[in-house]
């Protein structure tokens, strides 16, 4: 048989192909789907047929639903830069230490330009930090901890991608135990093993904060953020943080102060963050804080001062102006220096808080005859906010120049600093100094403003989610005294444990049926419980003193509140660590009838032998200070 005209034949052999490939892509997806649902409905297998037509488009080029057959288009998206004002950061669920996690996300990046953005930050346990970047199209994620060396992974020298380039890309960091390995759209780029000392007993990512977009400078979309313990997916709650990152907003500008009269110590200020376009940043980095000198923009006396600024820094100054100054105190707040005049804090309410918590604060300052007005503010909108006078010399005072972080001290971001009305511009400084991302401002223990050594006197606030206080004893001694102050509204939980450093004897605190508990165990497997009655129950919200004593060798009394309780017990022990507001890991695991919830309240005065213990640097976020316990 011959045939005369080919074309039906052709027709007939396209159309098979056709048909073939539709059967082809729909097996694909019931795979998919069969991985996600015991039995697909026959509208997943419309809605797939829809999708593979998707990908017929002009050209050949596929669109973004397309994509959904190599498994990178998340199913939860989130598109940046966020509405005016709206931040949110992730918590993971607090495990206790494993040997396997990992991270991973979704990212389809938009971004124009060239210069680094951090798409994702983290903090985790032990001052572990940790950013993903895209620089120059290419994901860097970077680790830091305290003073030892960076880790920093990157995409493989030969590869080709740019993420930039408008799709989807799948970004996974895996921890085993102190190794790291990280892919990129399921191909391993690179892997590293964490160097001695960088990572012992705590995880990175299980139990870490994460913030998506930090600095708010991203153009493009994340999706899918998972944290797994051994495969396993842990909850993420979300916060959120719009007050702690008010400075990320993509149009930062000048504030337009107006008042509300008010009573004489207090102002209402509306600040209008929208007046300007412009952003004028200079940035103090671990790597480069030396000291700028500006000149004045003006030759008038000077009226009014404006500025942002945000820093986890203490002990530096911020700027200096004639007889002016602005400095951060040894115990975190801001204050307002005048030459030849005590100094005095600037609190932005009436309940002082530390401001070196790496959020963003706006400060005011302006003259009114001979006096200079401060006050400071957290939130860019209408809120109270106290106000300070101190009195100059005279009524006229004229500034030459301004000293922005003199004498190489401060670590942070100052960002449009407006004198009498006029933007200070930092144009002529190098471009990593106009930059100011969060990671950038960390600080670490072996740099210029170590915090190692500065005990703190102020109460501590735990939340439901705070993370402990992990409190390492540098010289351990003989346990002889151990006493703190506790506030709560709980009928059982865990205050303390306190542990010498083979756990072979330990001591712990807590509140069972609204009473205190104290249990002592040595290493004899003996344990002592002793049950304290006080004047009433614990949980009342008032303030209770609790005081462990060595009295002799053999004896120790517990206090409560003035009533004691003698007891005897077998030796001396040294204490190596001090765990405040969880029971221990160790502990939980090996003893899990002591575990109880975590504490909720407020806790003060921890002194091990007559000596305060907390230091600065055991508590990772300085807004859990304050001066009067709040309970909910």
């Amino acid at each position: 048989m011959s045939f005369t005209n080919p074309l039906p034949f052709l027709v007939i052999l396209f159309s098979l192909q056709i048909y073939r490939c539709q059967q082809q892509h729909l097996n694909l997806l019931n795979d998919d789907n069969i991985n996600n649902t015991s039995s697909p409905s026959p509208s997943s297998s419309s809605s797939s047929l829809s999708s593979f037509n998707e990908t017929f488009t002009t050209g050949g080029t596929l669109t973004e639903a397309s994509l959904n057959s190599n498994r990178l288009i998340p199913k939860t998206v989130s598109e940046y830069p966020l509405p005016f004002n709206v931040r949110t950061k992730y918590l993971t669920d607090e495990e206790d230490y494993t040997l396997s996690e990992a991270i991973s996300f979704s990212v389809l990046s938009k971004q124009q330009s060239s210069s680094t953005t951090t798409i994702l930050a983290g903090f985790a346990y032990d001052n572990i930090y940790y950013v993903f970047d895209i620089e120059e199209g290419k994901p860097k994620i970077i680790f830091s901890q305290d003073d030892l060396p960076d880790v920093v992974l990157t995409s493989k020298e030969n590869n080709p991608i740019n993420i930039n380039d408008g799709q989807w890309h799948k970004l996974n960091i895996e921890r085993v135990n102190r190794k790291l390995r990280f892919q990129l759209d399921n191909t391993e780029q690179s892997d590293m093993q964490l160097p001695d000392g960088w990572q012992t007993k705590t995880n990175i990512f299980i139990g870490a904060e994460l913030t998506p977009v930090p600095n708010g400078d991203f153009n493009g979309k994340l999706g899918d953020i998972l944290v797994t313990n051994a495969g396993r997916s842990l909850n993420l709650r979300e916060e959120d943080t719009t007050d702690e990152n008010e400075d990320n907003l993509k149009e930062s500008s000048t504030p337009l102060i107006s008042s509300i009269p008010s009573s004489s110590d207090k102002i209402f200020v509306v600040v209008d963050m929208k007046s300007s376009q412009t952003k004028q940043i200079v940035g103090f980095l671990r790597t480069d804080n030396s000291e700028v000198v500006v000149p004045s923009p003006t030759n008038n006396p000077f009226n009014t001062l404006s500025f942002s600024f945000r820093t986890r820094s203490n002990v530096s100054t911020l700027m200096q102006f004639g007889p002016i100054s602005l400095n951060i105190d040894v115990d975190g707040y801001l204050a307002l220096v005048i030459r030849d005049k005590q100094a005095q804090r600037i609190s932005s309410n009436d309940e002082q808080k530390p401001i070196n918590d790496g959020s963003i604060y706006s400060v005011h300052l302006q003259r009114t005859d001979k006096n200079i007005e401060a006050w400071i503010m957290k939130k860019n909108s209408f809120q109270s906010a106290k106000k300070i006078s101190m009195e100059l010399s005279s009524a006229k005072l004229n500034i030459d120049s301004f000293v922005f972080g003199p004498r190489s001290q401060f670590i942070g971001c100052l960002e449009n600093v407006t004198y009498n009305e006029q933007v200070i511009s930092f144009k002529h400084l190098s471009s990593n100094r106009q930059q100011c991302p969060s990671s950038s401002i960390v600080l670490k223990s072996a740099e210029v403003l170590s915090t190692s050594n500065i005990f703190i006197d102020q109460i501590i606030s735990f939340k439901e989610y705070d993370r402990p206080l992990i409190v390492p004893i540098d010289y351990p001694e003989d346990f002889r005294l151990f006493s703190l102050v506790f506030y709560t509204q709980e009928s059982n939980s865990i205050i303390c444990s306190l542990a010498d450093r083979t756990y072979t004897n330990f001591l712990t605190l807590s509140i069972y049926n609204a009473r205190l508990l104290l249990t002592f165990d040595d290493k004899q497997r003996k344990r002592l419980k002793i049950f304290l009655n006080g004047t009433g129950p614990v949980d009342d919200g008032r303030d209770h003193e609790v005081v462990v004593k060595l009295i002799n060798k053999n004896d120790f009394i517990v206090e409560l509140d003035g009533n004691v309780v003698m007891k005897k017990i077998s030796e001396t022990f040294r204490i190596q660590t001090i765990y405040i507001g969880q029971l221990d890991s160790f502990l939980k695991e090996k003893h899990a009838s002591l575990d109880g919830d975590n504490f909720v309240g407020c806790i003060k005065n921890v002194m091990l032998n007559e000596r305060a213990v907390i230091k600065l640097d055991h508590i990772h976020h300085a807004g859990r200070l304050t001066n009067v316990c709040q309970l909910s």
